[in-house]
């Protein structure tokens, strides 16, 4: 595993979804038949409180939770707690990490979620997932806009699955997701295989959108893995890849080729690649004096 990260890459932040063990006295104070919170009624007649309203929050329950322990809610796992894991003794929310420097800070944010005394998440699903912000300039934002970085990723997080390095578990989600853009065909979609006609959607494996408001590039392709190890192992693979893509000159002439032909490599439902053609696709192609794309400056902002 790497020491630091990749010379093409300052800066990074890492979202992780998951289910966090409750505390004894969860919901103690709260109002047990609260009308404005969100409830879910289960089959066996449990209900589940799935999301606090704005006066429970502030007495304290989920919200005070998971503010005191660095965690926030999601939509996409906070409801979702009890059909994951068959308990209501689990939340889920999401961990951001604040921007990364270097290597070991990631480690310890990723393996410590905010070193707040909660730790990696206790349980994960198929509903969860692990995003990574890369910073980037303007520059490099316009070059990693390409179908050839896209299947660069894919293809490269396929070969980490396929080569044993992930547990089963873990593989068998990114295999589907990379395909799929799901970690199964039973939970709803948050990392669509990229297309031109998706460009400026916020839920593709790649999501430009983030850009405008973090100065990154998010891949949100990988799931949240079971262990930190396995999630560090798919961010490593993130980064060098990513790396890969923006120093190798070969990588670069794919791309003007595929530009100045007008084509889109893109992944259909059963993964393979066809041609698709893209209308008007401008791109533009930094290049430092020394041959290299323009790599400094980086700055990311997780909210």
């Amino acid at each position: 595993m790497m020491r630091e990260f990749p010379t093409s890459i300052k800066t990074i932040g890492v979202e992780v979804e998951g289910f966090w063990s409750k505390p004894p006295n969860w919901d103690s104070e709260l109002d047990p038949d609260c009308y404005d919170c969100d409830w879910e009624e289960h089959d066996d007649g449990v209900r589940e409180r799935t999301h606090l309203c704005y006066n429970c929050r502030e007495e304290g329950g989920m919200h005070g939770f998971l503010e005191r322990h660095g965690l926030k809610e999601d939509g996409s796992v906070s409801g979702y707690a009890r059909e994951a894991t068959g308990s209501n003794d689990y939340v889920g929310a999401e961990y951001a990490s604040p921007v990364l420097h270097n290597w070991s800070d990631l480690v310890r944010s990723v393996s410590n979620c905010g070193n707040r005394g909660l730790g990696y998440p206790n349980r994960v699903s198929a509903h969860t997932g692990m995003h990574v912000h890369i910073g980037v300039t303007q520059e490099l934002f316009d070059f990693t806009m390409s179908a050839v970085y896209w299947n660069l990723i894919r293809l490269d997080l396929l070969d980490l699955a396929e080569q044993g390095k992930l547990p089963e578990q873990d593989a068998k989600w990114l295999t589907h997701r990379c395909y799929h853009g799901t970690s199964s065909n039973e939970v709803a979609g948050y990392c669509h295989p990229n297309s031109w006609r998706r460009m400026w959607e916020r839920y593709n494996h790649v999501n430009y959108t983030a850009f405008e408001q973090h100065g990154t590039i998010e891949v949100r392709v990988c799931p949240a893995a079971t262990t930190p190890e396995s999630a560090l192992i798919m961010v490593e693979q993130v980064l060098r890849s990513t790396h890969n893509y923006w120093t190798n000159p070969s990588l670069w002439e794919q791309v003007s080729s595929d530009v100045l032909q007008e084509q889109d490599l893109t992944l259909s439902n059963i993964g393979t690649v066809v041609n698709e053609t893209v209308e008007n696709n401008q791109f533009h192609h930094p290049v430092m004096a020394d041959g290299l794309p323009a790599t400094h400056g980086h700055t990311i902002v997780i909210a």
